[in-house]
């Protein structure tokens, strides 16, 4: 489900995706759910983002002698 994050003064897409998820990388996810805020670089503080729960990662951890 959702959430929502505040932003404050000076926060970015990515810094705030970074604090959320902690990669930096995933600023898109957050862009693609607020597209509203699409062309903001920089937010003054108070803007209320919806928070995109990701999706869970499967990992295969093959064992030793299975390679």
């Amino acid at each position: 489900m959702p959430s929502a994050y505040i932003c404050q003064s000076g926060e970015t897409l990515d810094s705030i995706a970074r604090a959320i998820w902690g990669d930096e990388r995933l600023f898109e996810r957050l862009t693609d759910a607020n597209p509203q805020y699409r062309g903001t670089a920089i937010f003054e503080g108070g803007e209320r983002l919806t928070v995109p729960d990701l999706p869970a990662v499967a990992t295969t951890v093959k064992a030793p002698w299975e390679d």
